[in-house]
């Protein structure tokens, strides 16, 4: 079942745009809400301040607490699955994509650090600037792990 904006918030224009679900205004006024299968951030206007290319709705949370903390886009990036390629991406906070979508499969970043496949079943881990710091060599994700934490020195 589909919402409008007029259904769960009275100081907001009007739309035709639909939204899967939504939910309330935060106190900078910023609402998640889905598209189709995808999530972004509305402001009270009904324009897209994070455009709708999340997968979840921890991601578009975790977005929007990112951008209203004023933190710099590019500090935290999740991992996306390009519809249109069906490659793995990073998004930044505004929903644009701070590394373009090259990655087999990748993971979100933690401390940093995201282990990614660029194909062949190889495995290596890059930074938020798309560097790999550990190149693509190993056979899982779990000995690309192992890698990095010897690495960081745990």
């Amino acid at each position: 079942h589909t919402r409008s904006k007029r259904d769960w918030s009275s100081d907001v224009c009007s739309s035709d745009l639909q939204y899967k679900s939504a939910s309330s205004f935060n106190s900078d006024g910023l609402a998640c809400v889905q598209v189709g299968g995808l999530f972004g951030a509305i402001d009270r206007l009904n324009q897209f301040v994070i455009q709708p290319r999340f997968r979840s709705w921890s991601d578009i949370r975790n977005a929007v607490t990112s951008l209203t903390s004023g933190r710099y886009a590019g500090i935290e990036l999740w991992a996306q699955d390009d519809p249109a390629t069906g490659l793995v991406g990073y998004l930044n906070h505004f929903g644009e994509w701070a590394i373009p979508p090259q990655y087999e499969t990748g993971y979100d970043f933690y401390d940093g650090y995201a282990i990614v496949s660029p194909g062949q079943r190889r495995w290596g881990v890059i930074d938020r600037m798309n560097r790999f710091v550990i190149q693509p060599n190993f056979g899982s994700s779990g000995e690309a792990r192992s890698a990095l934490n010897r690495l960081k020195g745990h």
